[in-house]
């Protein structure tokens, strides 16, 4: 990342185009703020705010460096789970893009656990890959149905994987009114996704599914 210090404007500026006054330095939390940009670099991001603060003839203290370190510690967790996501998704889930570290603050302690486990046994937690999934659904969609049911069903069930990424929940485990809520998600794709799903846990995945009625 690139800084300088332009002393005509007393200001500091980051990566050429964002501008931070000498005057606002001490305003906020500068270092959780900046911490959430992906193009932040915080090692550099340090040398940047203790030369800004000595040409802004600032008093550096313990806390200045408390909050580095706590937003840099912040920052290199959420690179790490970015990665691990990026990972997952290719091999077993969804297709989540989670592009700030506070977009990630409330899932990422208690989640990365899952998915290095996912990634560790090729499965996700309904016990079947995400290329398992999809390849059910095109094998039986392009066989019995139209392109257009084969897309939203390949659709729905993308976005459902995604969205259960985030919960202990499981797409096997839905009911067709749970399907049904999904939108262009209508009684025609809800059948190809529960033959597609049925074909890879049994028979007795559609009887208990729709024992509950729409």
């Amino acid at each position: 990342m690139k800084w300088e210090i332009d002393t005509d404007n007393s200001c500091l500026t980051l990566n050429g185009d964002y501008h931070i006054s000498f005057e606002r330095l001490t305003e906020i939390d500068w270092f959780e703020h900046l911490s959430e940009k992906n193009w932040v670099d915080m090692r550099d991001l340090l040398s940047a705010f203790v030369a800004a603060y000595d040409c802004a003839d600032l008093q550096l203290s313990e806390d200045f460096f408390s909050r580095h370190k706590r937003a840099f510690f912040r920052r290199s967790e959420y690179d790490y789970t970015s990665s691990l996501l990026n990972v997952w998704n290719g091999k077993i889930g969804g297709r989540s893009k989670l592009e700030t570290a506070s977009d990630l603050s409330n899932w990422i302690f208690s989640s990365n656990s899952n998915l290095v486990s996912d990634l560790v046994s090729g499965l996700g937690r309904h016990g079947f890959s995400k290329s398992d999934i999809l390849s059910a659904i095109y094998r039986i969609g392009n066989a019995e149905y139209s392109d257009q049911t084969v897309s939203r069903a390949i659709t729905a069930v993308t976005s459902e994987l995604e969205r259960c990424m985030f919960s202990k929940e499981s797409i096997f485990e839905h009911y067709r009114n749970e399907w049904l809520r999904i939108p262009n998600c209508g009684l025609k794709t809800v059948d190809l996704i529960e033959k597609s799903l049925a074909s890879l846990s049994g028979s007795d995945y559609l009887a208990a599914r729709r024992a509950v009625g729409l």
